[in-house]
């Protein structure tokens, strides 16, 4: 995701498209608590297999100042008592962590 966020593993076009994809997956777990208007790319997954769920987000967002943060999250086999908005808050809050500590770190 790095390369492909700098543009060096596919012709331009094409990480453009594959970029403008990202930035339109249906699903909030990565973006659900990271400021507004953040930009984000992203693609999620949800395994469902009997008693349990697993649900995954991978994806870049960038800082205020344009870096980039590459970043994976993955819940296996959690029960199926969990709701998925629980699921869906523990990656977003995973995420907003990762974001904070890029932005406190900034500032140092």
């Amino acid at each position: 995701l790095s390369d492909l966020q700098r543009g060096g593993l596919l012709a331009e076009r094409h990480t453009s498209t594959l970029l403008d994809i990202m930035s339109r997956t249906v699903g909030e777990r990565l973006s659900l608590f990271l400021p507004p208007g953040t930009k984000v790319h992203h693609k999620t997954g949800t395994l469902l297999g009997g008693q349990s769920v697993s649900v995954n987000d991978i994806g870049v967002f960038m800082l205020p100042g344009g870096a980039p943060v590459v970043i994976a999250v993955y819940i296996a086999d959690s029960p199926v008592s969990v709701s998925h908005s629980t699921r869906d808050r523990t990656i977003g809050h995973i995420t907003r962590a990762i974001y904070d500590y890029f932005q406190f770190k900034a500032e140092r």
